[in-house]
C-alpha cells in the first residue's frame, strides 16, 4: 500500500511540475508582445542617441580649449561608467546584439575629423569615468510611432513585430526571451 501511495504521490508532483514549467514558458498575448515590443523599442531609443547619436554630454572647456580630442562625459550624466553604461545596455538589449554595441562604442576605431585616426567613441580616463570623442560624426536616429506596432509572429521565446518609423518606413523588431527577461534583439537605429 506504501508503494502505491508513493507512486501516486510521484505521478502527481511530476504532472503538476510539467504544468508549472509548461506555464511559465507559455507564449504570450498579442496585447502582452505589443507591450513588450512597444517597452523595449522605447529604451533603446535612449541607447541609440548615447551609442550612435549626440552621445552623452561631456564637460565643455571653460576658455574653448581642450588638450585632447577626448572630454570627460558630465557629472549630470547618469551614465558616468563603462560598467553604468554596459549594465542598462543588457537591460534592454539581448547579450549578444548587446556585446556588438559596446564593442563598437569602446573597442572599434571610427575616423577621425575628415575620417583620418583611429579613435572610440568612449574610453574610460584614468579617473575611471568616461570620456567621449567630441569630433565623433553624429547619425539621426529613428524614431518610431507606436502606434503602428504590428505582431507578426509570436513564439514561446521570441517576438517577430513591425513598426513604423517617423518617416513611414515599416522596421521589423525582433525580441528574445533570455534568462534575465524579454530582451531587443535587432537594431532600432
Amino acid at each position: 500500500m506504501k508503494k502505491f501511495i508513493s507512486f501516486i504521490l510521484c505521478i502527481i508532483l511530476l504532472i503538476s511540475s510539467s504544468l508549472i514549467l509548461t506555464s511559465c514558458n507559455k507564449k504570450v498575448s498579442e496585447t502582452e508582445a505589443i507591450m513588450i515590443v512597444e517597452d523595449l523599442v522605447k529604451a533603446s531609443y535612449e541607447l541609440n542617441e548615447i551609442y550612435y547619436g549626440k552621445g552623452l554630454d561631456y564637460e565643455k572647456s571653460i576658455d574653448g580649449e581642450y588638450d585632447s580630442i577626448y572630454s570627460h562625459v558630465s557629472l549630470d550624466e547618469i551614465y558616468v561608467t563603462q560598467e553604468i553604461l554596459s549594465i542598462r545596455t543588457r537591460e534592454v538589449f539581448s547579450a549578444s546584439y548587446a556585446n556588438s554595441i559596446i564593442d563598437y562604442a569602446f573597442n572599434m576605431s571610427l575616423g577621425g575629423v575628415g575620417g583620418s585616426g583611429s579613435y572610440q567613441r568612449y574610453i574610460t580616463g584614468s579617473d575611471g569615468f568616461l570620456t567621449v570623442y567630441r569630433d565623433y560624426k553624429v547619425m539621426d536616429i529613428t524614431e518610431y510611432d507606436y502606434t503602428t506596432i504590428k505582431i507578426e509572429k509570436i513564439k514561446r521565446r521570441k517576438i517577430t513585430a513591425t513598426v513604423m518609423s517617423t518617416e513611414n518606413e515599416a522596421v521589423e523588431v525582433v525580441i528574445v526571451k533570455e534568462s534575465s527577461g524579454w530582451r531587443l534583439d535587432s537594431a532600432t537605429v
